[in-house]
């Protein structure tokens, strides 16, 4: 197996089939990549509506798990300890990947190196988007690649919009403590293995923008600082215990990041 492609959901609406429909569309074929859908946090009638989409569509590399237990951290801590892909990609279940997303991701996939795709913010129609931040960065380095990753950070402020292979994640996890900033603190801790971020042109991560998500949630002053107190310390825990394999520089940063959020 190729690819092992993570999607956690959560009471999934319409946009699950979208997302489910743009991987059936690949020009990979579907015996190179496994699906692993986690649906956590709740049960009925959202598992039966997945079994008939999976039944519908005789979609045989779905493989369906259910846990009582919510957070999209712990769902692909699930997923993760039984893919058995040599690579890694997360997609959002209301997100919606091109048609070559993961051949062009595959085709450019290296033992220690990550590769990145083209991203593009969209609220209901993939035809009316707009650049994101990631896009802008994709931009940025295009034409002027440097190999040092404190220059790309930006890339790994998210798990998704890449390929990883599995062998620089090994044992790392998310951290089931954090429901906002998981991402970029899991990207973090995998960090001190990755040699290159390579881009892949053609493939793009089409991101829908719901005012209902997590991270569009309005949250107190004190929320904020007590997230940003618990990120900065978690940052240090994990730069400490591999100091010279970390990049120095890429460890600040995340620590500026975090007390930015608060101040604005």
């Amino acid at each position: 197996m190729k690819i092992s492609v993570i999607i956690p959901t959560y009471k999934p609406q319409v946009y699950l089939w979208e997302c489910l429909d743009s991987l059936r569309n690949q020009t990979l074929p579907s015996d190179k990549f496994e699906i692993l859908l986690v649906l956590n946090g709740c049960n009925e009638p959202y598992l039966s509506g997945i079994k008939d989409y999976i039944l519908k569509y005789s979609v045989e590399n779905i493989h369906l798990f259910q846990t009582d237990e919510p957070g999209v951290s712990n769902a692909r801590n699930l997923a993760l300890d039984r893919a058995i892909g040599r690579y890694i990609t997360f997609i959002d279940d209301d997100d919606i990947v091109s048609s070559n997303y993961l051949l062009s991701l595959l085709e450019k996939v290296d033992r220690k190196a990550l590769v990145v795709s083209d991203e593009r913010i969209f609220v209901e129609n993939i035809s009316q988007c707009s650049m994101g931040y990631i896009s802008k960065t994709f931009r940025k380095f295009k034409f002027h690649d440097k190999s040092n990753i404190y220059f790309k950070r930006s890339f790994l402020s998210s798990s998704c919009c890449k390929i990883i292979p599995k062998v620089l994640i090994g044992t790392s996890r998310f951290n089931t403590a954090f429901k906002i900033g998981e991402d970029s603190l899991f990207m973090f801790s995998i960090s001190k293995d990755i040699k290159e971020i390579r881009l892949a042109d053609d493939a793009i991560y089409y991101r829908r923008c719901r005012s209902g998500s997590a991270s569009r949630v309005k949250r107190t002053k004190i929320s904020q600082i007590k997230t940003c107190l618990m990120q900065i310390t978690e940052y240090s825990c994990i730069y400490m215990r591999n100091p010279f394999r970390y990049n120095f520089f890429l460890f600040l940063s995340r620590i500026i990041a975090s007390a930015i959020h608060v101040i604005r």
